[in-house]
């Protein structure tokens, strides 16, 4: 097994512009699939076992980090895991560092302005204890993480980490979807790094709003609604003109990922965990897989994979911590919390 590494620098495909910008808006599309599930199964010409598509989210307190008993069935279930990125390459530290700072010349402070980056600065240190001044030369993008960090009082996780724990326990090959430069590419095509440190500070100057805004994220994702997470976190504008972050961080990518996801699903039973906007919309996974002649259905009111009677375990493939802490006193098993 390839060595464990650290997930402080796991990239965020959710920029706080598409938080800030849509969810304050009414935006209405036809998206499809219209069900509510973070768990589905891929199954279709050439792939003799089923496969498993799974959505993530990348910034969540551990103490709501729990996967459901339908989500661990279904990897256990699987011979390898695929994430967005191949998460414990032991190059990917490296290869994370040398590609988030900023070109020469520039730093956040530059970005920001003296008097700005002096309010940053204090926000997080009174907030999270952390130097800004360590972070001096990173792009702005990739301050989300520590954002969000501060702005929930907690040291968030990727549900990515929780899948990687898991392979690395029952020893399975663990592959990536893309290498970290596509993300990087991705990023700076939804915006700049002027507009990003912008909206680093707009989060600084309107924290309980940006705050609640996520806490809706959390609980579309909870409740497996991954069209709302889709239509009201990704429909703001991006930097490339006529474009929505949408189209540039999510669409664009989804489209080369198909093939590898499918050409994976015929080699062995996969799980496939991608962040869940990913998972929704015309132009998003299960659509395109579904237009691929492939057969992509919700796991849901299906009772092998669940022993939990809970709307939200059988629906979403999530238990909520409540659940979770109402059901340890009979089966402290099945939803034993994941070593970070």
């Amino acid at each position: 097994m390839k060595m464990k590494i650290s997930l402080a620098w796991k990239t965020i495909p959710l920029a706080i512009a598409a938080m800030v910008v849509t969810v304050l808006s009414n935006t209405s599309l036809a998206e499809k699939p219209t069900e509510k599930s973070l768990l589905w199964e891929i199954t279709g010409p050439g792939i003799t076992q089923p496969s498993y598509l799974f959505g993530t989210i990348h910034t969540i307190c551990p103490d709501r980090a729990k996967l459901s008993q339908p989500v661990q069935t279904a990897l256990a279930r699987t011979k390898q895991l695929y994430l967005e990125l191949d998460l414990d390459d032991p190059n990917f530290t490296s290869t994370v560092q040398n590609n988030t700072k900023l070109p020469p010349g520039q730093t956040l402070k530059t970005l920001l302005g003296d008097q700005n980056y002096g309010k940053v600065s204090l926000f997080f240190q009174q907030n999270s204890q952390i130097s800004l001044d360590n972070y001096l030369n990173l792009k702005p993008f990739f301050l989300t993480k520590l954002s969000t960090d501060a702005l929930l009082k907690c040291n968030t996780v990727a549900i990515d980490s929780v899948l990687l724990n898991n392979a690395q326990e029952r020893q399975v090959e663990v592959l990536g979807l893309e290498e970290f430069q596509d993300q990087v590419n991705a990023v700076d095509k939804s915006g700049s790094d002027e507009t990003v440190a912008a909206q680093v500070l707009y989060l600084v100057n309107n924290k309980e709003q940006v705050r609640q805004i996520h806490e809706q994220l959390i609980s579309y994702y909870i409740d497996g609604d991954i069209v709302s997470i889709r239509e009201k976190f990704f429909n703001a504008p991006a930097a490339e003109k006529g474009k929505t972050i949408g189209d540039t961080l999510i669409d664009s990518r989804n489209q080369t990922w198909i093939p590898k996801i499918v050409q994976a699903a015929k080699t062995k039973a996969t799980f496939f965990g991608v962040g869940s906007g990913h998972l929704a919309g015309d132009r998003g996974v299960i659509s395109l897989l579904r237009d691929a002649g492939y057969t992509v259905k919700p796991i849901r009111n299906i009772t092998h994979l669940s022993t939990v009677n809970s709307p939200v375990e059988r629906v979403s493939g999530w238990a909520s911590p409540q659940e979770v802490g109402s059901q340890q006193g009979t089966d402290n098993q099945q939803h034993k919390k994941p070593a970070w």
